[in-house]
């Protein structure tokens, strides 16, 4: 029989027993480690570290109590508080037949069938910012030749233009992958989030620059808008962001207050370091620090570049009340109540080790 010998030390302080695994065991030690429980990273390094100070400690810190239905669906608007009416651009008969000679005609006719009476939003957006270039070409055309109706598409025109923003708002309320995007994660971040995560960011922005692409003078690729909104929905990064701050504040914040009075009472006579608050130390180094730190050091780093899209999104007219009261109490007031869970957290255990005159380092 194979067999592993597991021990984990630092100068002196054991952090787990040593023990011997039979080989069939490890694999399965292994499964947990990389997740195969189910539990996320996260979860999997929060519930650690309780365990270890709870042990250390002698006490018994309960985990914090989650509704998964709000944990894992971060409260989106409803359908109706995203309503967002566009009026449509209404031609009689006579006119209709008078712009047959340009490409307005056939786009106009594309509106009324019964794909085009049930188009996505991204969809939506794409015809209506096709509209506005045919629009503008056929205005030039018929100048020439038909003022009366040149007149007439002018006028269409400013009207496609004004609705523009709601277009725009439309695309980024109601379609299905921002919605997935913005409020349904599948697992909170983790420090393996990279490159996709910089690719959603990069998408998010994408939508957002595409609010000035109404006068542009040629059609927008709508395979580049699909497969961004596709990069939205797949990462779901904004939601991985608002869940990970969630569950920090929420576990940050009940292990500091139960954490409070346990430490003050750890011995540490004239300044000197007992053997418990030597483990201690190393169990908030271990499992704090090099765990769980990491991953809120991921969430700041989302954070701080979609800051300014959020900023943004808040203040536009176009977008719903409801939408952006969703942003601003994800993007910024949850923001903040996971960094004031943080750094009491931190201030906690600096007071504790200055007591003791421990550094922050295993040792």
């Amino acid at each position: 029989m194979i067999i592993t010998h597991v021990h984990r030390k630092l100068k002196g302080v054991p952090i787990v027993e040593s023990s011997w695994v039979p080989a069939t065991i490890v694999s399965l030690l292994l499964c947990a480690v990389l997740g195969c429980s189910g539990q996320s990273q996260l979860e999997s390094a929060v519930n650690e570290y309780r365990a270890r100070l709870n042990r250390v400690l002698g006490i018994s810190i309960p985990a914090a109590k989650w509704d998964d239905s709000l944990t894992f669906a971060l409260a989106y608007p409803t359908a109706s508080a995203l309503n967002v009416n566009i009026v449509p651009m209404n031609i009689n008969l006579r006119d209709f037949y008078a712009i047959q000679d340009c490409e307005l005609g056939r786009i106009v006719a594309e509106r009324n069938t019964a794909l085009g009476k049930t188009q996505l939003p991204s969809q939506r957006f794409i015809y209506e910012q096709k509209l506005l270039t045919v629009l503008a070409k056929c205005a030039a055309i018929s100048a020439e030749g038909n003022q009366k109706l040149s007149t007439q598409i002018e006028r269409w025109l400013e009207q496609k233009q004004a609705q523009w923003p709601k277009v725009w708002a439309q695309l980024i309320q109601n379609s299905t992958e921002m919605k997935q995007g913005l409020s349904l994660a599948s697992a909170p971040l983790n420090t393996r989030d990279g490159n996709e995560g910089v690719s959603a960011v990069n998408a998010l922005f994408y939508l957002d620059h595409l609010r000035q692409t109404q006068h542009a003078t040629t059609p927008l690729d709508s395979t580049e808008l699909e497969a961004q909104l596709q990069m939205i929905g797949s990462v779901r990064l904004p939601a991985k962001i608002w869940l990970t701050q969630r569950i920090l504040a929420t576990e940050l914040h009940q292990l500091t207050e139960q954490l409070k009075q346990p430490l003050a009472t750890v011995s540490c006579p004239n300044g000197n370091a007992s053997d418990k608050a030597k483990i201690l130390r190393n169990v908030f180094y271990l499992f704090f620090i090099e765990e769980i730190q990491p991953i809120g050091s991921k969430v700041n780093q989302f954070h701080y570049q979609l800051n300014p899209l959020w900023q943004s999104w808040s203040q536009s007219r176009a977008l719903s009340p409801a939408f952006k009261a969703f942003i601003e109490g994800n993007a910024e007031h949850g923001f903040q109540q996971y960094q004031q869970s943080m750094k009491a957290h931190v201030t906690m255990w600096q007071t504790f080790l200055s007591r003791c005159n421990l550094a922050p380092v295993a040792g």
